[in-house]
């Protein structure tokens, strides 16, 4: 059953989202970043993968209510088979439709200029996501 309809899943892509900590994010690797809504009623989070050994094979993806993913990119990695069984070849953008969750693939938008390229893809998904106070992510090494 899914969580979400089309339209409330569109709204929440539509909201503004900020990201309000300090911290800096070094890639590759993986984090988690908490986003808000701009009334701070609703929370997101944005999970940055980018692989470090293959820099061009990454993943993005944003999600509302903890689990819901409403968008993910996947770069650098293997053909996506959908529902209808319709490969996708990769790079490709999943995006959350009512009764399938995030289970669908589709070509990547022309917002996206380079999909070689994970650090600029990076930053158009957040603007895709309408991520207007990005987080500030930095190529370099992960600091623990």
């Amino acid at each position: 059953m899914s969580t979400l309809t089309n339209e409330e899943a569109k709204n929440y892509c539509r909201m503004e989202k900020k990201y309000l900590g300090n911290n800096m994010f070094y890639m590759p690797g993986e984090v988690h970043i908490p986003l808000h809504s701009v009334d701070r009623e609703c929370e997101f989070i944005l999970t940055v993968r980018i692989n470090r050994v293959e820099l061009t094979k990454a993943s993005f993806q944003n999600r509302v209510r903890k689990s819901v993913v409403l968008l993910r990119i996947d770069l650098g990695g293997r053909m996506h088979r959908n529902p209808n069984h319709e490969d996708v070849p990769c790079p490709h953008i999943h995006i959350y439709k009512d009764g399938y969750d995030a289970r669908w693939a589709y070509p990547l938008p022309s917002e996206f200029s380079d999909p070689s390229d994970a650090f600029k893809t990076l930053q158009e998904f957040m603007d895709y996501c309408n991520i207007t106070l990005k987080p500030p992510i930095q190529k370099g090494l992960e600091l623990y």
